[in-house]
């Protein structure tokens, strides 16, 4: 089962499109092309159309930049840094540690009761959500070297988690947490435990050395994420050039919301090609759950005091933002109304919930971004 470690990520990037720089026009069964905000065209009148309503949507939400000195950009990054992203990450390691003891604790008998994994499928969960908040945060440490990948092998579109989970415990039943590092990130981080938790009703001796292991590496990677944004926010979030800093941070609000719009609900659900891998937390039945924590995670960052002040009441930028935190909130309450796996959702439902996501990123991109001078990164899963 184990792989030399350049494999093993070369086989993690390709997985998850990450080599994929460009892609053309998703083509649907019926030769209808996709297009970037999700509308589907068939003939010249009809692109004519959506060309027009487009325009007039931009319009209606187009921003110029206002002028905020590199003074006050420097100390909004600061209060990010410091306020916002290090205690999502230290947030993230207090889960996980719970996780790995309460791993621990059950495992001492070696083995994991029906009563037990389920208080460990509660936990995992938590971890889960924590960590789907942290994941606003594209750039830094959780992104250098595949770190991402790692805790979050997201879409499994090839589906090779469970069976490679699988082939580790069977190769290696006595694996310790030191022998598990250097394994592939398909059988490491929140997808593979998910796999093993809800595919088991109980836990045996190597199954349990299995978690106690992926577990404990994931905590290590947590922390070193979190400890290193403690030591060196400013760095990592370039205070001394804040343009930089600034162009960075929106850049990768942008590509959360945009991901989670495409990768976690349109092309698993269907809603505007054809389905193509599956919702987060597909084998626990909660992409609800996970959703919902990107959406209120998005919604703290957009609807802090900070934020605000950086505009000095101006009442155009004021109303952009009220536009974006008010979007966000349509989207979280059709939310509710879905079934913990929305995949089970009616599929009008699940388009509703899609709408509301792409007018969420339609105001960030054209409104928000612009708004604070950011120039939009070749980051957009909308292809822009």
């Amino acid at each position: 089962m184990k792989k030399s470690k350049i494999l093993a990520l070369t086989l993690s990037a390709i997985s998850t499109g990450i080599l994929i720089s460009c892609a053309k026009p998703a083509q649907t069964d019926n030769n209808q092309t996709e297009a970037t905000d999700g509308t589907k065209v068939t003939d010249n009148n009809t692109v004519a159309t959506n060309e027009v309503k487009n325009s007039q949507q931009a319009e209606a939400i187009e921003s110029q930049a206002i002028n905020i000195s590199p003074e006050q950009e420097t100390a909004y990054l600061t209060h990010v840094a410091n306020d916002m992203i290090v205690p999502t990450y230290n947030k993230a390691v207090a889960e996980s540690q719970l996780f790995h003891n309460l791993v621990n604790e059950m495992c001492q008998s070696g083995v994991v009761s029906v009563e037990q994994i389920a208080e460990l499928r509660r936990q995992w969960l938590v971890l889960a959500t924590t960590w789907a908040k942290a994941e606003a945060i594209n750039f830094g440490p959780a992104t250098e070297n595949m770190n991402n990948l790692f805790i979050n092998y997201f879409p499994d579109e090839r589906k090779v988690v469970h069976r490679s989970v699988k082939e580790l415990i069977a190769d290696s039943p006595n694996i310790t947490p030191e022998q598990f590092v250097d394994q592939s990130a398909i059988v490491q981080g929140l997808p593979a435990l998910e796999d093993i938790l809800y595919t088991n009703d109980s836990l045996d001796v190597a199954q349990c050395n299995y978690v106690i292991s992926a577990s404990s590496e994931l905590n290590r990677r947590l922390s070193d994420i979190a400890e290193q944004w403690k030591v060196n926010s400013n760095t990592l979030l370039d205070t001394a050039n804040p343009k930089i800093g600034m162009n960075q941070y929106f850049n990768g609000l942008l590509f959360y919301i945009e991901n989670l719009k495409s990768t976690g609900v349109d092309k698993p659900l269907a809603l505007t090609s054809k389905k193509k891998g599956h919702v987060p937390a597909h084998i626990a039945g909660q992409s609800q759950a996970i959703i919902q924590a990107k959406l209120d995670m998005l919604q703290q960052l957009l609807a802090d005091q900070h934020l605000l002040t950086l505009i000095k009441g101006d009442k155009k930028s004021v109303e952009l933002l009220d536009e974006a935190t008010a979007s966000i909130e349509e989207a979280k309450k059709q939310l509710v109304t879905l079934p913990a796996d929305i995949t089970t959702a009616e599929k009008a439902n699940q388009q509703v919930l899609y709408d509301n996501l792409t007018n969420t990123t339609k105001v960030l991109k054209r409104g928000i971004l612009p708004l604070f001078g950011v120039q939009i990164g070749f980051n957009s899963t909308d292809g822009d």
